[in-house]
Formats: structure tokens, C-alpha cells, sequence
């Protein structure tokens, strides 16, 4: 028995050790690769690694996707089989065809985009198709290009013997050892490797296709989605893995190749012996005659291979051109007319590039010939920050990529080749002004958040400064020069409550009660305000708009936005000038929001204020509607009038604009959104001397204690039985003590262990017929939401006289219902 437990307890600690483990590790996925010799793209080093800038792409798309890439290497045949058959996941550089598409699916993304090319050894003559008859090729296994050169050669009906290798090595190899005529691979590993075998291009090329990557049919959909996202991706950013894996390995095609330079040789060898021909003309006619056949037959391959260079050239979205030593142009593409603005070739070849294209700076400053980057032939040249002139002499900022042209060591000038990058600039710039968009609104808001919790603290200390001076006031026996210096001292804390209101207002946590109101109305009550602000040789236009839609804002805060504006318009006229506010129904499209980043589509009501004063520059047009930002000097302005306006403008969804310039005045454009309801009508102004004393029963609670002693005196004084209380539960304490009822609950908002809000909702349950009067210092979405306090909620904004504190306790004691 003891023997059985011990087992038993040995199997569960190896249960605990093992079984963890292999339930919690989380396997990564290995993608299998079949894999072969295809320099630079992907190939077997020497040290028997895989490498290639289609392996540099792989990794970094393993180290982002968590995935393992793991290589079979073998021939391309062996490749395409072991797809067929399952043992690998994916194969590189395959070409589309219907036999292939049996058993692969192919990505969407193309890969690389190449061509078949007919590669000889560099000590042989120039060759034409036509000398191909009966000779030997060596093609690579199941290669695309093999099939396409075969079939290229059988519509010349000309019959040659090919002999298959493994892979692209094998088939240079054996032309390098003079077992073929000839071999054909694909422009991109002729170009890379061709210098190690001592080959050259025949300049027989053909069958320009894309490649792309490949999976078994129907077995790894997520795969190719998955690798035509990074390409797509890739293939847009020059700066990307894809384009530096190419660049690292030397994967980058060089277009010369294109246009044998052999044609040239052959064109005068053609002029030479039609020469001859004529000077011989009687001795020779038989060889005439056979020479004029065979120059018709080489005439015909010739057009036929200018052909498809030309088609090779046309097909690419690059614009390429060609220059010799003298830098003048030889040769040019259909995207190079096209993108220069010219109507066909003959308008650019055999002029001088450097004064057609590249005659002057990005700046219009003349550019001398010497500094001209493209006809440096001496060297590669890449250039990202460069422009191109059109014919009709407008300029465009390209990418260009230059390439000496070689033979023999020498050098016969320079291929180039560019693209318009302007699409690509202007997403940039777009991208760099939405950043410095969302970097001032996160500072404006930075700023509104500080200026809001200063405004709240400081309300508080304005209140219990008010009430003191008002009590102190109050005295009989206040003499009259103590009477003068307390009232400058109230004087000072009602400009200083003003501040706090625009600081308020700027942080948009200014407390607001809207009405639906027609704006006419509204600005010319507040006309006769604003032209004893102004000075006398100010005129001030008023011109209202017919017919305005409703708008819901606090008629104070147009009150606050109209002072502000005209002050500084005031300030901005030295001597006779004109101040104009003029109203409208606007409507704004896409279109309109186009060039201005802060307008939104909608029906908006226009409120404009303008003057023809000094003007503003960039700079402070920048800081503009910043706190404490000014222009004024010192003791002449607080910097918060355009705060104020901004906050106000923010806090109600509005749109603002300004448009300014030294010495052409400034004119503010606020878009008020419109409002579908019908305009309020004013309340009836109640008649007869306001009643501040009760004798009703008010449990007050507030957590700053002057605010509370400076309240409890006051409402004392006038004859209010006060429970004071400096927390919601002491408050919940005194309500349950006392034994008759309670009429009013006056509370701050913001408290600990509870808002004011939750309070008067418990208070409710044991004195169902209790009123509330909210106090509050700045907005707070406990009784308001956005600024706009519910026109059910009683509510007076701290700071406030003890006056105004008294009548609005009267409103709400003597308010029904």
C-alpha cells in the first residue's frame, strides 16, 4: 500500500513539472520556404546560409508577425514540387500561368517586375535572333522565361536545341564554359551575376512579367493576405525595407541594358557596306544582291527587337531618358514625354536635357551646368529633394536615380530615370499640419485645464472676500473713509471674480444658461454698450442680417464675445477708423472647409466683427487666442479678451476664423451652429424692491470653511435658522437631529465623499418637500453638461455678493412647485 502511494505521488510532481509547460507555451507558426539559387534575391551563401533581399524582407516581416521562416533549399523545380506536393508553405519569384495557377495561388502585390534575356559570353560578336538556328541554349528547369524565349523563337520559325539546368548558376556556368551558345536567364540575375562569369547581354530581350509570391492552392489564404499587406505597404515608402533590401543587395535593374549598344555598331556596319556596294556596283552584283537580302532579313529582327524595347520602355510607369557626354538626349520613354508635358519624343531627343528640365533650382535661381547632378556620368546618383521643369514652365519635385552608360571600360553617358513625387509631398505636408493642428489644441487644452482649476480655488476666496467687505459695510458705525477704502477693496474682487470668468471662459468651465434667441436682437441691445467702449472718431456699422436663424446661446456670453472683439478693435485704430458687426445665415460645404482646417460643413448663423486697424502678423496671429498672450504694453490689457472668445465660440460647438494682415485691419468670423427651435420669449421682469430676509429653516454645506462661516453669518443676519455643516455626511447627521423641517439645502457641487447632487437625491428621501440651490465655481457635469446648466436645476455661480446669494434663496423659497 505504501508502495502505491509512493507512485502515486511521484506520477502527480511530474504531472506539475511537465504539464504546464506544454500547456501554457505558446507555439510559433513556421512558414516552410522553398528556397534556391536566384542572386541577389534569394541564394545560398558560402557559409551554406539562405540570403537575399527576399530573406531580409521575410525577417522582418517574422520579427513583426511572430512567425519563423524556415528554408528548404533545392532547385526551382524541386521547389515547385514540394509546393505541389505540401513539404513547403510558399515560394518566391513565381510567374503567373494557367498550367501553374492548377496547383498555386498567387499574391496580389507584385513582387518584381522583369524580363527573359539571352546572355553570351563577353567575347562574342553581337547576335540577332536570327543566328540562333540550330544552336545549343541552356534554360533553367520549369523556368517561365525558357518557355517564353521557346515560344519567341518558334514565331521566327527557328528551330535551336535546349539543354535544362538547375538554376540560373548552372545555365551561366555552362555558357561561361562554352557548352552553349547562349543562356537564358531572367534581367534581374543577368544583371547581378553576369560580370562574375565573364557574360554580357546579346541584346535579345523579351517577355516582360511580374512576379510574386505563391502558395499551395487554397492552402494558406492568410499567408498572401498577409505578405501583399507589407508589400503594398512597402512599395509606397522609399525608405522601407523593401527598396533597402534591394538597394543593400544590388537588386536594382539598370535600364541601359535595354537598348543594345551593339545597334549602333551594326547601323554604321549596314552604311558601310551599302557603300561599298555602290562603288563595286558592276563587279559585285551577285554579292549586292545577296547582301541587300540579308539586310532586309536583319532589317526585319531589327524592327521586330526595337519593338519590344520600345514596348519594354512605354510599359513603365518611370520616366527614363538618356544622355550622352554632351548631356544630350538620346533616347526617351512615353511617362517621360508625358510627365514633362511634351507631345512626342522628337520634341526632347537631340536636345540638351540640363536646359529643358534642369535649368534652375527648386527656388527659380538659375542653375550653372557645372553643378547640374545629372550629368555627373561618372558615378551612381540617387537625389530625393529635386525639381523638374515642364515645358510650359512649371515645376514638380521628383525622386530621380541617374546610371552611367559602360562599354568597354568607357563611359558613353548616362541613363535616368524619376518619378512625381507630389502626391507624396503634399500628403507630407498635410500630415505635418495636422500634427501642428493637434499640437496647439493639446497645449490650448493643456492651458484651459490649468486656467479652469486656478479659477476654481480663487472663486472660492473671492466669495469670502466679498461677504466680508459686504458685512463690514454694513456697520453703523463705519466712518466715511474706511466706508471709501472697503468699497475699493470690493471694487478690486469683483474686476478680479471678472478674471476668473474669463479664465473660465477660456477652459470652456464657465457655467452658462442658453436660450434660443434670435442674435439681431441680441447685439443691438448690446449696441449702446459698445459704443461708450469705443472712442468718438470710431464709427461703428451695424448691419444685421434679414431673417436669421435661431441660435441657443447665453445672451451674456455674446455680450462677453462682442466687448472683447471691439476692444480690440479699438485698440488697433490710431485715430479715425471704423468698426463694422455684421450678421447672416451661412451654410458651408466640403468645398468651403476645403483650405480651412478649422471650418466643419453645416447651417451655421455668421456673427462678424471687423475693423481697419494696424493688422497682425503670422507670429501673433500663432498665439492669438492664448491666456495672458498680448500684444498691449504693460497695465493696458490682461491678455484673456480672445481667450475669453475662444472658450465662448468652443463651449457652444462654434467655428472661428480670423483673417489679418499688417496694415489691412482684422476681421473675426464666428459660426454659431443654428438651432431648429423656436426663439424664447424674455421672462416678465418681476416689479418692487427685492426681499432678502426669511425666517425659513437652511441646511448649508460647504467644505472650504470661510466660504462657510462668511454664508452662515449672512443668512443668519437676515433671519434664517442655518445647520452648517462642512461634509455631506455631517450635513446627513444634521438633517437626522433635527427635529422640524428643513426648507432649503444650499450645497456646493464638488465635495469629498459625495456630490452635491447625490446629497440633495438623500436628503430628498426624509424631506420630500426640500428645495436645493447648487453652488459652484466653474462647470462641472454633475449639474451641467458642456457648460450648459439644466433649466431645472436651481444654481448660483461662485463667486457672488451676498445680496445676489439672498434674492436667489427668495426665488427659490418662493417658487412653486
Amino acid at each position: 500500500m505504501a508502495e502505491n502511494h509512493k507512485k502515486i505521488i511521484i506520477f502527480c510532481a511530474l504531472l506539475i513539472v511537465f504539464f504546464p509547460s506544454s500547456l501554457w507555451c505558446r507555439e510559433i507558426p513556421t512558414i516552410r520556404v522553398a528556397a534556391f539559387n536566384y542572386y541577389p534575391a534569394i541564394f545560398l551563401d558560402t557559409d551554406s546560409k539562405v540570403r537575399g533581399f527576399y530573406v531580409d524582407m521575410l525577417d522582418e516581416i517574422a520579427s513583426r508577425e511572430q512567425i519563423n521562416f524556415e528554408y528548404v533549399f533545392g532547385s526551382w523545380d524541386q521547389g515547385l514540387e514540394r509546393l505541389r506536393s505540401g513539404d513547403v508553405d510558399l515560394v518566391t519569384s513565381a510567374a503567373y500561368s494557367e498550367e501553374r495557377s492548377a496547383f498555386m495561388d498567387f499574391g496580389n502585390q507584385v513582387l518584381l517586375t522583369v524580363w527573359g534575356e539571352l546572355y553570351v559570353r563577353q567575347d562574342s560578336p553581337p547576335m540577332s535572333i536570327c543566328e540562333l538556328r540550330d544552336k545549343t541554349i541552356a534554360v533553367m528547369r520549369q523556368d517561365h522565361n525558357a518557355l517564353a524565349f521557346k515560344e519567341h523563337l518558334s514565331k521566327f520559325d527557328i528551330s535551336s536545341r535546349f539543354i535544362e539546368f538547375s538554376d540560373f548558376d548552372e545555365v551561366f556556368q555552362a555558357v561561361s564554359n562554352g557548352l552553349v551558345a547562349g543562356g537564358v536567364v531572367n534581367s534581374l540575375f543577368g544583371d547581378a551575376a553576369g560580370d562574375k562569369y565573364r557574360l554580357q547581354t546579346s541584346g535579345i530581350a523579351f517577355n516582360p512579367f511580374d512576379i510574386y509570391f505563391a502558395t499551395g492552392k487554397g492552402r494558406n489564404p492568410e499567408l498572401l493576405a498577409l505578405l501583399d499587406r507589407y508589400l503594398f505597404t512597402w512599395r509606397q515608402d522609399s525608405s522601407s525595407v523593401y527598396y533597402q533590401a534591394r538597394l543593400k543587395w544590388g537588386a536594382v535593374q539598370d535600364p541601359e541594358k535595354i537598348v543594345p549598344p551593339w545597334i549602333i555598331d551594326l547601323a554604321i556596319l549596314l552604311v558601310s557596306l551599302l557603300g561599298l556596294g555602290l562603288a563595286f556596283i558592276v563587279l559585285l552584283r551577285h554579292r549586292v544582291s545577296v547582301a541587300t537580302s540579308n539586310l532586309k532579313e536583319r532589317e526585319a529582327m531589327l524592327q521586330e527587337s526595337n519593338e519590344m524595347n520600345r514596348l519594354l520602355l512605354n510599359s513603365t510607369v518611370e520616366a527614363i531618358y538618356g544622355l550622352d557626354n554632351d548631356g544630350t538626349c538620346t533616347f526617351c520613354n512615353a511617362a517621360c514625354v508625358r510627365m514633362l508635358g511634351y507631345q512626342k519624343p522628337e520634341q526632347l531627343i537631340g536636345r540638351k536635357m540640363h536646359e529643358m528640365i534642369h535649368h534652375s533650382y527648386p527656388d527659380g535661381k538659375p542653375m550653372p551646368i557645372h553643378e547640374c547632378r545629372l550629368l555627373r556620368n561618372n558615378s551612381k546618383e540617387i537625389h530625393e529633394n529635386a525639381v523638374i521643369w515642364r515645358a510650359d514652365g512649371t515645376s514638380f519635385p521628383v525622386e530621380y536615380w541617374s546610371h552611367p552608360i559602360f562599354q568597354d571600360g568607357k563611359v558613353l553617358g548616362i541613363v535616368a530615370s524619376f518619378i512625381d513625387i507630389t502626391d507624396r509631398r503634399r500628403a507630407e505636408a498635410e500630415k505635418e499640419k495636422l500634427y501642428l493642428q493637434l499640437s496647439q489644441a493639446q497645449k490650448m487644452e493643456s492651458v484651459g485645464r490649468l486656467a479652469g482649476g486656478v479659477a476654481h480655488d480663487f472663486n472660492n476666496m473671492l466669495t469670502v472676500i466679498i461677504g466680508n467687505i459686504e458685512m463690514s459695510m454694513r456697520y453703523p458705525a463705519m466712518d466715511d473713509a474706511k466706508h471709501v477704502m472697503l468699497h475699493e477693496a470690493l471694487t478690486a474682487a469683483r474686476r478680479s471674480a471678472e478674471i476668473t470668468r474669463q479664465l473660465l471662459a477660456f477652459s470652456r468651465k464657465q457655467m452658462a444658461a442658453p436660450k434660443v434667441l434670435d442674435l439681431n436682437d441680441t447685439v443691438q441691445v448690446g449696441l449702446k454698450m459698445i459704443r461708450r467702449l469705443i472712442d468718438e472718431d470710431i464709427d461703428l456699422a451695424w448691419k444685421p442680417g434679414a431673417e436669421l436663424w435661431p441660435v441657443k446661446i447665453d445672451p451674456t456670453q455674446i455680450d462677453q464675445v462682442l466687448l472683447n472683439l471691439c476692444a480690440n478693435a479699438r485698440d488697433a485704430i490710431a485715430g479715425v477708423g471704423r468698426i463694422t458687426i455684421a450678421t447672416d445665415n451661412m451654410t458651408l460645404v466640403e468645398s468651403d472647409c476645403a483650405q480651412h482646417q478649422e471650418l466643419r460643413p453645416g447651417y451655421y448663423v455668421l456673427l462678424v466683427v471687423s475693423d481697419d486697424g494696424c493688422g497682425m502678423d503670422e507670429v501673433t496671429l500663432s498665439h492669438l487666442f492664448e491666456p495672458f498672450f498680448t500684444t498691449k504694453k504693460v497695465g493696458h490689457g490682461t491678455g484673456l479678451g480672445l481667450a475669453t472668445v475662444y472658450g465662448v465660440v468652443e463651449q457652444n460647438h462654434g467655428l472661428i476664423q480670423v483673417d489679418s494682415k499688417p496694415g489691412r485691419g482684422t476681421t473675426f468670423k464666428i459660426y454659431l451652429p443654428r438651432h431648429d427651435v423656436p426663439i424664447e420669449s424674455a421672462p416678465k421682469e418681476k416689479k418692487g424692491p427685492a426681499i432678502i430676509r426669511g425666517n425659513e429653516t437652511v441646511l448649508l454645506v460647504e467644505d472650504e470653511t470661510a466660504m462657510l462661516k462668511v454664508v452662515e453669518l449672512t443668512l443668519k443676519k437676515w433671519g434664517y435658522t442655518v445647520l452648517a455643516a462642512n461634509t455631506p455626511a455631517a450635513a446627513m447627521r444634521l438633517a437626522e437631529e433635527h427635529r422640524g423641517q428643513v426648507d432649503l439645502l444650499i450645497t456646493d457641487v464638488v465635495m469629498p465623499q459625495m456630490n452635491g447632487r447625490e446629497l440633495a437625491r438623500k436628503l430628498k428621501a426624509g424631506y420630500p418637500e426640500i428645495k436645493h440651490l447648487f453652488m459652484s465655481g466653474y462647470n462641472d457635469e454633475i449639474i451641467a453638461h458642456q457648460g450648459m446648466v439644466d433649466e431645472s436645476v436651481n444654481f448660483i455661480e461662485k463667486p457672488f455678493s451676498m445680496e445676489v446669494l439672498a434674492a436667489k434663496i427668495r426665488d427659490v423659497l418662493d417658487c412653486e412647485g
